[in-house]
């Protein structure tokens, strides 16, 4: 009988000391967990609060054609104005209107959104995106989050697939791009023509922007390059420029 009160009585301090010391630390990591919860909703609003974007599409441009914004480039979780799957859609429409042709670009797509603090000028959101496209073709683009428009981009071939972890049994070819491109006798002239209409549509688009300068640009044309500066009015009246450079020996096509 005294064997069976020892062990009872042993029990209990067993417990009482298990409970001294388990509910303290259970209290302070519950306490812990709330007070993580509340700072990363204080961090969501500090963004929040200090969202403003009031830039002209002029600076977003250049900010991007530096890139300085990089350096100051947090990576978020999704963006504040748009989304992925409007993106999906923008992204698909330009591409195909420059091409000629439907292409799907679900599939072989990413798309990611940086917080850019620019100090006493304002916040802004970047969509970084990238579309692996036919034949080892590959468009990359910056997309201004407010709006939706393009901020710069490029066309590029590109021997190593990512998706495949191998290089490409394609040679640089302009036709996998632009069917029958190559057989226009103009074709560099033509596709800067085209990738320059494709522009003018998506920012009519976009920011209900009328085009009020197109001019070629010659100074490139040593090197097997062709070029046009096109300047736009927005809905706003602002005013925005950007450049398309396409070098044949390269298989690029690219704004500036």
């Amino acid at each position: 009988m005294r064997k069976i009160y020892t062990l009872v009585v042993s029990v209990f301090v067993v417990m009482a000391a298990l409970l001294g010391w388990f509910l303290p630390l259970a209290y302070f990591n519950v306490n812990d967990k709330i007070y993580e919860g509340k700072q990363a909703s204080l961090d969501i609003e500090q963004i929040n609060l200090s969202y403003r974007d009031d830039m002209s599409m002029n600076q977003k441009i250049n900010i991007t054609n530096y890139e300085y914004y990089l350096a100051e480039a947090i990576e978020i979780d999704k963006g504040i104005f748009i989304q992925e799957d409007e993106i999906k859609q923008i992204m698909s429409d330009f591409v195909s209107d420059f091409a000629g042709y439907k292409i799907d670009v679900s599939k072989r797509w990413k798309a990611t959104p940086n917080l850019v603090n620019l100090s006493n000028r304002g916040t802004i959101v970047i969509w970084e995106v990238q579309v692996w496209l036919n034949n080892s073709w590959k468009f990359e683009c910056l997309l201004d989050d407010k709006t939706g428009a393009i901020l710069s981009c490029e066309f590029r071939f590109d021997y190593y697939d990512v998706y495949t972890n191998e290089y490409s049994d394609y040679d640089p070819d302009w036709n996998n791009l632009i069917p029958d491109i190559e057989n226009d006798p103009e074709f560099s002239k033509t596709i800067c023509e085209r990738f320059g209409n494709a522009l003018y549509n998506h920012y009519s688009k976009q920011l209900s922007a009328k085009l009020i300068s197109y001019t070629p640009v010659t100074s490139w044309a040593d090197v097997g390059s062709n070029g046009i500066r096109l300047v736009f009015r927005d809905s706003k009246n602002y005013t925005f420029g950007i450049s398309v450079k396409v070098v044949l020996d390269e298989y690029t096509l690219s704004t500036f």
